[in-house]
């Protein structure tokens, strides 16, 4: 299955090898202490009917509304945790010291500790993903299904905005990290869309947002949207393993090159 994808991502890279290379910011910002922080999307993974919304065009399209909040919002690593709180056994423990010389009883209450901590995760997850997040959609209005790249279900999309120059820049970039197992290839069927949510960016300079995603064909754009942003932002610090975390850092068009490998 990994060998189709990559031959998949591979026409993909070929397909896009016309297009110019995302512009990166090379001017100076004084003062900066900050720099771009890595895309904050996270998605259910729940292709759904698609929502309706007043003047929504025809075809694949990113929708974001300013005003639409997430308020009980699931994510797929909350579910995660909710299902461990409830299912996990001594099959799940594996980091217990001596743990196979443990009686019984003790087994027990380990897995009973393991299952309290997974629910207080799942519950901070929850509490994280509906404060200050706001909702992308995805959506198929297009009579064509509609492949788009995921990483563990989670479409790949960065924030872009406009500088002080009047041109469009990333202000996040994306990260892989060690294993590219997770890997795949989401086809959305007419009229499906799918829910994402986002951080909702700050500072104090005012410009226009919009979010950029890529399918097997062409990259797509949500509206503009107005929002205030941290200029150093704009700031990309390009590293490999990153303080030996693992994380190697790409804009939106670099990623391409790195599937295709």
């Amino acid at each position: 299955m990994r060998n189709i994808v990559l031959t998949i991502l591979s026409c993909l890279f070929n397909f896009l090898s016309s297009f110019s290379q995302e512009i990166k910011f090379n001017g100076n910002i004084a003062g900066c202490k900050s720099e771009m922080n890595v895309s904050s999307v996270t998605t259910n993974f729940k292709l759904e009917n698609s929502p309706q919304f007043e003047n929504i065009k025809d075809g694949f399209q990113l929708f974001v509304d300013p005003k639409q909040i997430s308020k009980d919002f699931v994510s797929i690593e909350e579910n995660y945790f909710k299902e461990m709180s409830q299912t996990a056994d001594t099959t799940y423990i594996h980091d217990v010291e001596n743990w196979s010389s443990l009686p019984a009883v003790a087994k027990l209450n380990e897995v009973k500790k393991e299952k309290m901590l997974d629910e207080k995760k799942a519950d901070s997850i929850h509490a994280k993903n509906n404060q200050d997040q706001q909702i992308i959609w995805l959506i198929n209005n297009s009579p064509e299904i509609v492949s788009i790249p995921t990483v563990e279900g989670t479409p790949i999309l960065i924030l872009q905005a406009i500088a002080e120059d009047g041109k469009w820049y990333p202000i996040q970039y994306w990260a892989f990290g060690r294993c590219g197992n997770g890997n795949s290839i989401t086809k959305f069927k007419p009229e499906q869309g799918l829910r994402l949510i986002s951080e909702i960016p700050k500072g104090t300079f005012k410009t226009k947002l919009r979010y950029r995603t890529l399918s097997l064909k062409k990259f797509y754009y949500s509206n503009e949207f107005e929002s205030t942003i941290d200029k150093c932002a704009f700031i990309f610090n390009e590293c490999l393993d990153c303080e030996g975390s693992g994380e190697t850092r790409y804009l939106l068009d670099e990623l391409i090159a790195h599937w295709e490998q």
